[in-house]
């Protein structure tokens, strides 16, 4: 087991305030978005987006939507507000590990950037720089 030197200490410190960091923004990130989702306009400009869909469905013709088709929503609220109330725990979980693998790759480049270089000793004794 490693021992706690001052760089393992800072770099623990370093990953728990970077998870620390990633939680409070994802979690931030769903305040905002549940006030903003909860006011009358959003609500509204939803409806009608949804509506423009069901009335594009019902007047035109399927070669006349474009490549792409539009489905009707079969949610009565916007998508991002059932990403944030339904599924935050996995979004947490998600940004937290990807937080953590990138943590771990930015502290495996530092330590091998700072390790000392160590030759093996036939190439130590060979070495043509030395003089004889």
């Amino acid at each position: 087991m490693p021992r706690l030197n001052p760089l393992n200490l800072l770099l623990l410190f370093a990953y728990l305030a970077t998870v620390s960091l990633v939680a409070w923004g994802v979690y931030r990130y769903r305040e905002e978005a549940r006030r903003g989702l909860a006011s009358p306009q959003v609500q509204e400009k939803w409806q009608d987006w949804v509506d423009d869909v069901r009335t594009q469905q019902a007047t035109e013709e399927p070669s006349d939507r474009g490549p792409v088709a539009r489905r009707v929503p079969r949610s009565p609220i916007p998508p991002i507000y059932v990403l944030m109330e339904d599924h935050f725990v996995k979004m947490l979980i998600s940004a937290i590990v990807t937080a953590s693998v990138l943590f771990g790759l930015l502290v495996f480049a530092i330590r091998g950037a700072l390790a000392p270089v160590k030759l093996p000793e036939n190439l130590a004794a060979n070495d043509p720089q030395e003089p004889a």
